[in-house]
């Protein structure tokens, strides 16, 4: 077959599918970022597959925990990222809510603040997997940069819990 035989798809409905299937982010006055990403799956479906930091971080292939222990409800992490000149060592606790999971910062070496909330949302016919973070730390960072790199990281992370999702 050619090209010439393929049925023309307008450029609107491709721009459509393609930021249907592509996470969007933003920074909120407060400084958080906030990322999310649609799957064509319902949240009763998706959630038990990412009910606990280790499901997501395995999903999302971020790694950065070192451990991770359950504590009642709740998990007791250690987290650490080596960075080219640092490393940042901080625990946390993570603790369901009712749409999701809240991670806070317990104590940490390069960390002043952290916190994350993971959630899932219906969306339609399927959900709406949202992360949405605050970090601030101790190094000579300015906080634009480290937003910027919590979207990176927060946008490929859901590119691939979408993917792993989907493929089930």
């Amino acid at each position: 077959m050619c090209s010439s035989d393929l049925p023309e798809v307008p450029m609107p409905l491709i721009l459509s599918f393609l930021l249907a299937s592509a996470p969007t982010s933003q920074v909120l006055a407060d400084g958080s970022v906030q990322a999310s990403i649609h799957v064509d799956l319902a949240p009763e479906l998706v959630w038990p597959q990412m009910d606990s930091p280790s499901k997501i971080a395995a999903l999302s292939q971020a790694g950065g925990i070192e451990s991770e222990v359950k504590e009642g409800e709740c998990w007791l992490l250690h987290r650490k990222m080596d960075l080219v000149v640092y490393t940042i060592d901080w625990h946390t606790k993570a603790c369901p809510t009712t749409s999701g999971l809240m991670e806070t910062l317990v104590e940490g070496e390069g960390m002043k603040s952290y916190q994350s909330l993971w959630q899932v949302l219906p969306d339609g016919e399927g959900s709406l997997i949202q992360i949405q973070s605050k970090t601030l730390t101790s190094l000579p960072a300015p906080p634009g940069m480290v937003q910027k790199a919590a979207i990176k990281e927060s946008e490929a992370g859901l590119r691939n819990i979408k993917a792993a999702l989907e493929a089930n």
